[in-house]
């Protein structure tokens, strides 16, 4: 599973929420690649993404 699509979909959502609240756009950017980079691990971790044993 790649995080690109995810990372890219919340650019534009993250980007104005930094505006809004007045915080520095890396500010809100770069906990956003780690969750997303989390959210993947974790995923396989749980066994999102492995083939069922038949």
């Amino acid at each position: 599973m790649n995080n690109t699509p995810v990372v890219v979909i919340f650019i534009p959502i993250v980007m104005a929420l930094s505006c809004e609240c007045d915080f520095s756009q890396s500010t809100m950017l770069i906990p956003l690649s780690y969750v997303s980079i989390l959210a993947v691990a974790g995923a396989f971790r749980l066994g999102y993404y492995t083939k069922p044993i038949k």
